[in-house]
């Protein structure tokens, strides 16, 4: 077995001597015959009652359930033994429910984008030679509202996450668009198929359907833009859709001024579409890092910087446009990392100076920048 120079400090000072250690078995029973040899001899290591023991090698920590050779340790360097203060528990606040931000504005986003798209079919108040038939009259409107509720959706979801919102936009504008044409064409077709069998009193039927097929395809088709992180978000964006769609006709079915009901339809499926789209991801997550204060106050919807934080994702924090800092999760746990030169990074109020795994409500400063982290999971090893 081999024999590794140990030190440690005592009344008189630091001291080395040399003992031997099994490769194969864990370090801490090994360490622990250490300490009880020493105090065979009269030997104790300086420290108060309520310190623990620390184990070091090369200036690295030792997990001292595992073995010399799994800790890949030798005998050229020393191995050190500490007395450190015990750390304090810190009691974390537990979890609990809530419902991200980022839910909500992806409503209003959707809301916004759908209401432009009204204001603007608004204006087609007769057929015209661009649009001789009624047929191609849907399609144009829904053609029109699912880019437009598309665009704003991905727009401010980019905006929200900091990444470039024009690129976003304009693919949400196009699957939007893609998935409004689909849509209404399904929707009109159904119509066709359905027109001999109708009657005044189930008429109101088929176009609840029709607005339910054309919001569900924009759901689905505008998921499709963040098919690569989470999948789920096409199956969320068609089923959220399809409910609002359906509301949306039962809105536009009803008696009175037409016009009223159809703006407060076009903005209920687009608030479902959005919703739809984002709110589900959110939920799914390990935890939430959301900008709670820049530049001394709070932020609203229309300033929310959010993250949906995942296994395998990782978010920069910036200041003055340099990363200080990184989130990174791993499984069900987070952990923030300073980057190489970053400083004032501030963890639970503690400056920042090593990885460290972050609990639920700890609180990141970053210049004038506050970020909360909430847990949505309990972390697991």
């Amino acid at each position: 077995m081999p024999a590794y120079a140990v030190e440690f400090t005592t009344e008189r000072g630091l001291q080395r001597t040399q003992f031997t250690l099994d490769d194969d078995r864990p370090l801490g029973p090994q360490v622990r015959q250490i300490l009880e040899e020493l105090r065979g001899t009269g030997v104790m290591i300086s420290g108060a009652a309520e310190d623990e023991l620390t184990v070091v090698w090369g200036g690295r920590d030792l997990d001292t359930a595992q073995a010399p050779q799994e800790l890949g340790i030798s005998p050229q360097r020393t191995l050190e033994l500490h007395m450190r203060r015990r750390a304090r528990a810190v009691k974390v606040p537990a979890l609990s429910a809530f419902v991200p931000k980022g839910a909500y504005a992806a409503g209003v986003s959707g809301l916004a984008g759908a209401l432009i798209a009204w204001l603007v079919c608004s204006t087609i108040t007769d057929l015209s030679d661009a649009l001789p038939t009624y047929a191609r009259l849907d399609l144009a409107v829904g053609g029109m509202f699912g880019a437009l509720v598309g665009a704003f959706v991905a727009g401010s979801d980019a905006l929200r996450r900091r990444a470039s919102v024009p690129i976003d936009a304009i693919f949400g504008l196009g699957l939007g668009l893609l998935g409004g044409l689909a849509g209404a064409a399904a929707g009109a077709g159904l119509g066709g198929v359905l027109a001999p069998r109708l009657s005044s009193a189930t008429f109101p039927i088929a176009r609840i359907l029709a607005w339910a097929i054309l919001a569900s395809a924009i759901g689905l088709t505008l998921g499709m833009r963040w098919w690569q992180a989470d999948e789920h978000r096409t199956v969320d964006g068609a089923g959220y859709g399809a409910l609002a769609g359906a509301i949306g006709g039962i809105i536009y079915s009803l008696p009175g001024p037409s016009e009223f009901w159809q703006a407060l339809a076009f903005a209920i499926v687009g608030a479902g579409i959005g919703a739809g789209t984002c709110a589900p991801s959110l939920r799914r997550s390990v935890a939430i890092l959301e900008l709670e204060r820049a530049n001394g106050a709070r932020v609203g919807l229309t300033r929310l910087r959010e993250w949906a934080l995942a296994s395998g994702s990782s978010v920069p924090l910036e200041r003055d446009g340099s990363a200080v800092a990184s989130v990174i999760c791993e499984a069900t746990r987070c952990r923030i990392v300073p980057a190489a030169g970053g400083s004032g990074v501030r963890v639970a109020g503690k400056v920042l100076t090593a990885t460290t795994e972050l609990v639920n409500e700890d609180r990141v400063v970053v210049g004038d920048a506050q970020y909360r982290f909430r847990r949505r999971r309990r972390a697991t090893a």
